[in-house]
């Protein structure tokens, strides 16, 4: 049986904060730990129990006194499966990150909605 904690589960990292060069920084982490860059200030991308711990304490380490809102999302493959995806125009699509990770996703259909 393999140890859950050492599969690669679809992470999704965000942050809001007023403060550019935190932004940066937080981004530069970001990118560090393999993840790609989804809006300015989103993140996604597998990352194992140990490198999402990793990086949890990178971007906690970056944050000292100024305002910020961080949130470290591991996604299951039910709540990938439920999500409503729309992109274009894009070099690299989140569905193509997140897809591995969610055998039982369809995508959704387009016809079903009125875009």
């Amino acid at each position: 049986m393999q140890d859950v904690t050492s599969r690669a589960r679809a992470t999704l990292v965000l942050y809001d904060t007023d403060d550019d060069r935190l932004r940066r920084r937080l981004g530069a982490r970001c990118a560090d730990a393999g993840l790609r860059r989804v809006q300015y200030s989103v993140w996604c991308g597998a990352l194992d129990a140990a490198r999402r711990e990793a990086l949890s304490a990178a971007l906690l380490a970056e944050v000292t006194t100024e305002r910020i809102r961080l949130l470290m999302l591991p996604l299951s493959a039910r709540v990938i499966a439920g999500a409503v995806l729309a992109e274009r125009g894009f070099d690299y699509t989140i569905g193509a990150i997140s897809a591995p990770f969610a055998e039982a996703a369809q995508p959704p259909d387009p016809e079903a909605y009125n875009w």
